[in-house]
């Protein structure tokens, strides 16, 4: 896996079956590959199985506007980890307000 990764997904959104990105091991002989996030994020989920990141809880961009977290890949023989930032999109969610 890469070092650092950058992910963006819009801002309010969340789903248990639509994922936000997928990591993948490098090495396809390390055999079996289990993922998991290190640092526990409430508002993000990994499968273990196939590295698929899911947004569970829904965000809001404007009181957070990106969240960090590490990731580690592990087989029998290999282990590795990488950094990555959700990077929310700003939706324009919110009605102006104007000053007289």
């Amino acid at each position: 896996m890469n070092e650092r990764y950058q992910i963006r997904a819009p801002e309010n959104w969340s789903s248990s079956d639509q994922a936000i990105a997928q990591f993948e091991a490098g090495n396809s002989n390390a055999g079996q590959v289990s993922y998991k996030i290190i640092q526990k994020v409430n508002e993000i989920r990994i499968d273990k199985k196939n590295g698929r990141i899911f947004l569970v809880e829904a965000i809001n961009r404007e009181k957070v506007s990106s969240l960090s977290f590490q990731i580690e890949a592990t087989s029998e023989s290999l282990s590795a980890r990488t950094n990555v930032t959700l990077e929310l999109i700003d939706l324009n969610d919110n009605i102006p307000l104007i000053n007289d």
